[in-house]
């Protein structure tokens, strides 16, 4: 659940970068003041009037949205250098520990380990072929 969050959640940043980073340009036709066509990306279809000089009862109307051109990856630098550890002094300590002789061998045979897990498979004996 929370992979699919998170690749859900990547996806919506990666076309918001995109959508961010494109330039939209909008064409709208009107044709006595109302809107005919819209076109995205494109010159928008006229309403089949000529267009001249003398004609002002149609209009193209076209705006742009600039997409940005600025991204910069940000990078962290931070001067290792400049950063003051405070080391504490070394202490030497030596004291003169006996080494410690077993006289008597520990029991061994006195320890049971734990049971090994029986192989299922064989257990019901099922087999792939």
């Amino acid at each position: 659940m929370k992979s699919t969050v998170i690749r859900l959640f990547s996806f919506a940043m990666s076309l918001l970068v995109l959508a961010s980073t494109l330039s939209w340009t909008v064409e709208k036709h009107l044709c006595m003041g109302h809107v005919v066509s819209v076109a995205l990306f494109a010159e928008a279809e006229g309403c089949g009037m000529a267009m001249d000089a003398d004609n002002h009862c149609c209009d193209n109307e076209r705006f742009t949205v600039q997409g940005q051109d600025d991204l910069k990856q940000s990078v962290f630098e931070y001067a290792v250098s400049s950063l003051v550890y405070p080391m504490p002094q070394k202490v030497a300590m030596v004291t003169a520990s006996p080494f410690i002789e077993l006289k008597e061998r520990p029991a061994l045979h006195l320890y049971h380990p734990p049971p090994l897990p029986e192989d299922i498979h064989l257990l019901h004996q099922v087999f792939l072929i």
